[in-house]
């Protein structure tokens, strides 16, 4: 299983196939908005979205 594969199956997982992935929010493409949650999906290091979840929860 490749990391691309595993992230997509984890998304698909999260949304239930009623919640909406890949889903703009402010200037970011968020992995899976369920109502007011957003979730997304990190499989290997936090650093690649180090700003982008600074901006999201601050």
């Amino acid at each position: 299983m490749t990391e691309q594969s595993l992230h997509e199956q984890l998304k698909d997982i999260y949304s239930e196939d009623k919640y909406p992935v890949e889903a703009a929010v402010d200037d970011y493409i968020i992995d899976v908005l369920r109502n007011d949650t957003l979730i997304e999906v990190q499989t290997g290091s936090f650093s690649a979205i180090k700003e982008k979840l600074h901006n999201l929860l601050y």
